[in-house]
């Protein structure tokens, strides 16, 4: 237009957003799905976007997105990690020892390599394999008791409202702290079919050594379920061996068998024991019955002697009958009863006498004829 001033009009154009907001920001989204670890660095690169030239929405987007992702991480993901680290370094320490059998490849090499070349071929240095051989081989011993890592005190299931809840308690038998340890129910039917598996963390994480901990596990029910079954394993995979305080506390399969055959031969010792006090009181009654029946035997007119045990009485007929005596010497003698002394004759009355009494006593044991 006439008379106006030529103007010069310039347009800047807005910066685009910073490589490091956006950087930052989709490191703080995919840091959630990491248990917030990206988040870390998604937050870092937004704080330092907001120092840059241009705008800053980008930044202090992924800032609100990734601030809270590094807390939870802090919080939640270095646990697990921390779980995971601790679950691999208790079981490098359960590693047992290596026995007498186990021989590491060093060792092995080293051994070979120290010994001299003149052994090798010395006659004198070489182990006598016969004398090896006829060593007897040492029993086997028997095997210790399982030591579980958890015993579990209790536990049971019940039915209500549509849901199953197992609950219990479990004690760490462990000298050290055990993490991230869940309870695993599984159910089954009455053909003992598999119907479905349900876990859950037990309450304390860690348990201690020796820490009794409750746990619970809840999940729908199915009616076709019977029958449940519950075990222990590590968050990231990994069984846990258990063992009820009933089975833990009752001895060793050996041990009973030791205390049966303690048992049985106790019952023998005693078994031997009664027939050996039978046998000496049998032999102690037939003694003292020896030295009642033995006695010295006179003759009527007093000039015949004889000491002999008294064996019994033959009736030969018409008043008449002889007395059998064992000598000392072992041989018989038969004396006519008229020949004995009066005293040897009233003697031998009452023995006969003493002998149907008992012939009578076993003929009836209760007394009644």
């Amino acid at each position: 237009m006439p008379g106006l001033p030529h103007q010069t009009v310039v347009v800047q154009q807005a910066p685009n957003t910073s490589g490091l907001a956006i950087a930052g920001l989709v490191f703080s989204i995919l840091g959630w799905f990491t248990c917030g670890l990206l988040c870390i660095p998604g937050a870092f690169f937004c704080f330092l976007a907001l120092f840059s030239r241009g705008p800053k929405g980008t930044a202090i987007a992924g800032l609100i997105v990734g601030f809270p992702g590094t807390l939870f991480f802090a919080v939640v993901g270095l646990g697990i990690i921390m779980g995971v680290l601790g679950i691999d370094a208790e079981k490098g320490e359960d590693k047992p020892s290596r026995g007498p059998s186990e021989v590491r490849p060093e060792e092995n090499s080293g051994n070979e390599d120290s010994e001299p070349e003149t052994n090798r071929d010395s006659p004198q240095d070489q182990p006598d394999l016969a004398e090896e051989a006829a060593q007897p081989e040492e029993e086997p011993k028997p095997k210790a008791k399982p030591e579980p890592d958890l015993i579990v005190e209790s536990w049971g299931w019940t039915v209500g409202h549509g849901y199953i809840t197992v609950t219990g308690q479990v004690t760490n038998n462990t000298g050290q702290s055990l993490r991230a340890v869940q309870a695993v129910a599984s159910f089954y039917t009455a053909d003992k079919v598999f119907v479905k598996e349900s876990s859950a963390i037990v309450e304390y994480n860690p348990i201690l050594p020796g820490q009794t901990t409750p746990f619970k596990v809840l999940c729908t029910n199915n009616p076709a379920i019977v029958s449940a079954q519950i075990e222990f394993a590590h968050l990231f995979g990994g069984t846990i061996s258990m063992m009820t305080r009933e089975d833990y506390e009752a001895p060793a399969p050996e041990e009973v068998e030791a205390q049966r055959e303690a048992q049985l031969e106790q019952r023998r010792e005693w078994e031997e024991a009664a027939r050996k006090a039978e046998r000496e009181l049998k032999e102690a009654d037939e003694k003292a019955e020896r030295e009642r029946k033995t006695r010295t035997w006179t003759a009527n007119t007093g000039g015949f002697q004889v000491t002999a045990m008294y064996l019994g009485y033959e009736y030969k007929g018409d008043g008449q009958g002889d007395v059998k005596l064992l000598k000392d010497d072992g041989s018989e003698i038969e004396v006519s009863f008229q020949r004995l002394s009066e005293d040897d004759q009233d003697w031998v009355k009452d023995e006969m006498r003493r002998e149907r009494e008992r012939r009578k006593a076993a003929a009836t044991p209760f007394g009644v004829e």
